[in-house]
């Protein structure tokens, strides 16, 4: 026996569950999430910016988001384009706060709610393969050793960067040159004054971050490109905390503390669109559909936004407006233009080292309309 649902959801990251949530909202209950399962290591990407604080109370979650335990972001203390230091903070702001987040409570929150909200959530189902309906998709997907069918009148890609529903249907994604991470984690002592700001410094071959975390822990991160890692070994332990301890703030924030990573761990920070976000019965979003320069902040933010937006666009469809979710690529690609803006105007203030090899490539990558 097949189970038909209005809209399927592939992926149970922040996008996915924030769509199913959105779209109980409007309404569309006849959801199902298949989420993939994570493993419980840490995941980067722990802040968003204040204005999330509305986009989680539209979705109705925000006062018990609020009791989650998530540290409060005040803003931001850079060194970036010159030797002084720079502050960029929201006291004044309408919105109220950011936040540092603990990741792997924050994506358990938003799965639990849109369970909560009606959303049906099948845990550790990977999807497999699609076939075209007249009206729809049938779906098969694995869970354990059994195989199983499900059918769909509107699949939503929340797959995270992989994209792997929109790929499986011929979207292809326009990469733009990535970034590499290389972070460690450290619990803090009863010594060490790290503040509540996220921390940026400009270095000649690339920029660190630093962010102090729920449970006590500090993140310290340094973005680059590959070749430069590579060509310099900075994955070296030893060439990453000499590059830490020339920060000019971060450094001071985990005088005291202990690692709790042994070794960087390495991230790939991609930056690309999809060339198709959306056709008449499926559409991207998140990450799948975009994936933008951690420099922005703005991953998170955007993932809820593209659920939200593309909930939005379902229901007019559900009402009778057949091509609605193709307006989800004009969508993405307003906001991916925007963000490609708001990259070259963060790079282009730094000057020190227009010479180096990493400011010279992350100045002069194409940019894709």
């Amino acid at each position: 026996m097949i189970d038909f649902y209005d809209v399927i959801i592939l992926g149970g990251g922040v996008a996915g569950s924030s769509c199913g949530m959105a779209l109980s909202r409007l309404g569309i209950r006849n959801v199902l999430i298949l989420d993939a399962g994570k493993d419980d290591s840490f995941k980067i990407g722990e802040s968003i910016p204040p204005v999330a604080n509305q986009l989680l109370k539209y979705l109705g979650v925000y006062s018990d988001f609020l009791n989650q335990g998530h540290l409060p972001c005040f803003g931001s203390c850079s060194y970036w384009g010159n030797e002084l230091r720079g502050y960029n903070d929201t006291v004044l702001s309408p919105a109220g706060n950011g936040w540092h987040l603990d990741r792997g409570k924050f994506d358990a929150f938003l799965l639990e709610k849109a369970s909560d909200s009606g959303v049906k959530v099948i845990y550790k189902a990977n999807f497999v393969s699609s076939e075209i309906l007249d009206n729809g998709y049938s779906l098969r997907y694995k869970k354990g050793d059994q195989l199983h069918q499900v059918f769909a009148k509107v699949v939503v890609d929340a797959t995270g960067k992989k994209s792997v529903w929109a790929k499986s249907q011929g979207a292809k994604q326009i990469q733009d040159k990535p970034l590499y991470c290389l972070s460690k984690r450290f619990k803090l002592s009863e010594e060490d004054k790290a503040s509540n700001l996220t921390e940026i410094e400009a270095v000649e071959d690339g920029w660190w971050y630093g962010a102090k975390l729920p449970d006590n822990e500090f993140l310290a991160a340094f973005y680059t490109t590959k070749e430069l890692i590579r060509l310099k070994g900075l994955q070296d332990e030893c060439k990453w905390s000499e590059g830490l301890r020339k920060t000019k703030r971060i450094k001071n924030s985990i005088l005291n503390a202990l690692p709790v990573d042994s070794v960087p761990q390495g991230w790939i920070a991609p930056s690309f669109k999809l060339d198709r976000i959306s056709d008449r019965n499926w559409l991207a979003i998140g990450d799948a559909a975009s994936s933008y320069d951690p420099i922005t902040s703005r991953g998170i933010f955007k993932a809820i936004d593209d659920a939200i937006f593309s909930a939005e666009l379902i229901a007019r469809k559900a009402s009778g407006q057949e091509d609605a979710l193709e307006e989800m690529n004009k969508y993405v690609n307003m906001n991916y233009a925007r963000y490609i803006d708001e990259r070259f105007m963060y790079y282009s203030l730094e000057k020190r080292w227009e010479s180096s090899d990493f400011w010279m490539g992350i100045n002069s990558q194409e940019v894709f309309s």
